[in-house]
Formats: structure tokens, C-alpha cells, sequence
């Protein structure tokens, strides 16, 4: 059966960040049974190889969820080096204080995924997962067409609809990646059709059907 759209939930950035402002809470919108959010920070990795018994520390700039604690480098004149003057002014930031990191909890609509003439009770509901990447191209008209310099301080300062733009699939504060960049990616549900094997129920909600073995093929 298909699943109806029109009776899916509607998610906005507001949804997983309820410390945004209004006007960039609400700029970005879908509707699916599902949703999830990934924040990352782009910032300065540390990791170690042995040589002749020896420990020999590197440093490279990438894409993290977790904030990275630079003070624990063992060579922050290498660490300077190799992720430059953004870094060596002040180290990884931590993230801004308004918005949600807790991309592990997905956010899914009340009352069941409405399939057909029915709704999926909650068993079968919550087998539906944040699988398809939402496309930002949408909402470009609605950001800055360009960003100003990033500002080089710790925490980086919250995020507003003036400091920030889609990019690709990303909401970014940056116009390309630096140390202290935030990006923000949101994932829904892409299925259109179910097909389940369950109880009509009542009200419209369907139950449990309890089967027999008999009903299936021996194993």
C-alpha cells in the first residue's frame, strides 16, 4: 500500500535544535515518518605510528561529531604546522551552544505511519529508519548567498540564518572547510510503499496478528 504524505509528520530544524531562532528553525521542512540529524565540526585529528620503538605523532584536519580535545596533543608544534593558523589561534573549538548533537535519537511522528486506510501500530512503525539524505538545493534562496569570514573564537557562536547556507547536502557556517566550520546534515525516511502482515485492528490501527506455524514454510 502506499504510504500517504499528506499525513506523514513535518520536521524542521526547530524539530532537533529547539534552541534555533524562529526564522532558521523553520526555514528548512519535510515530511516522512522518520528523521535524524548529524552535526560535525571540522576540525584537527591527532593519531601516532611506532618507528625503531618509537612514538611518532600526525595531525589532519577532517569532519568529526565528537569535539576533539586538542589540549591533550603531544606536539602542538606539529599540530600548528599541519593545520594552520586557525587552529594554532584556537585549537578545536567546541560546538555552538545552541544547536543538538544527539543524532544517535531519531525523531518519529505520533500515531503510526499512515499506510492505505490504515495507520501501523508502533511495532511496525519504528521499524522505519532516517535512511534517505535530505537535499538542501530547496532552500538555498533562503540563506546568504555567501559567508562572511568565520570568527575565530571558542565556543563557535551560535548558529543563525545569518552565518550559515546550504552547501551540497550541508548546512554550513563556512564557505569551505576550516577548523571550527559546523555543518549539519538531516536524513528521513525515502520509502514510499509498505506491505505488512497485520491485524486491521480498530480505530484504524493495526495489531499484532498472532500466527501459526503452520501458516509459514518449516525451517
Amino acid at each position: 500500500c502506499n504510504i500517504n504524505p499528506s499525513k506523514l509528520r513535518k520536521f524542521t530544524l526547530k524539530d532537533f535544535n529547539p534552541r534555533f531562532e524562529p526564522q532558521l528553525g523553520a526555514t528548512i521542512a519535510f515530511d516522512s515518518a522518520v528523521a535524524s540529524q548529524q552535526v560535525e565540526m571540522y576540525q584537527c585529528e591527532e593519531s601516532s605510528t611506532k618507528k625503531n620503538g618509537k612514538k611518532i605523532y600526525s595531525y589532519t584536519k577532517r569532519w568529526f561529531s565528537r569535539w576533539i580535545d586538542a589540549t591533550r596533543f603531544h606536539n602542538l608544534t606539529v599540530a600548528n604546522q599541519a593545520c594552520g593558523s586557525t587552529f594554532a589561534a584556537i585549537r578545536n573549538p567546541r560546538f555552538p551552544a545552541n544547536v543538538e548533537r544527539n543524532e544517535n535519537e531519531p525523531k518519529r511522528m505520533s500515531g503510526g505511519v499512515p499506510v492505505g486506510m490504515f495507520k501501523l501500530h508502533t511495532k511496525l512503525s519504528d521499524k522505519f529508519q532516517a535512511d534517505t539524505t535530505v537535499s538542501l538545493s530547496a532552500y538555498t534562496g533562503k540563506f546568504p548567498s555567501n559567508l562572511p569570514a568565520a570568527a575565530t573564537t571558542d565556543p563557535v557562536p551560535d548558529i543563525t540564518i545569518s552565518n550559515t547556507r546550504p552547501i551540497g547536502n550541508f548546512l554550513m557556517t563556512c564557505n569551505s572547510a576550516q577548523v571550527g566550520c559546523v555543518r549539519i546534515s538531516l536524513k528521513r525516511n525515502g520509502a514510499t510503499h509498505a506491505s505488512v502482515f497485520a491485524n486491521s485492528g480498530t480505530g484504524g490501527i493495526t495489531q499484532q496478528q498472532p500466527t501459526k506455524s503452520s501458516w509459514g514454510s518449516s525451517s
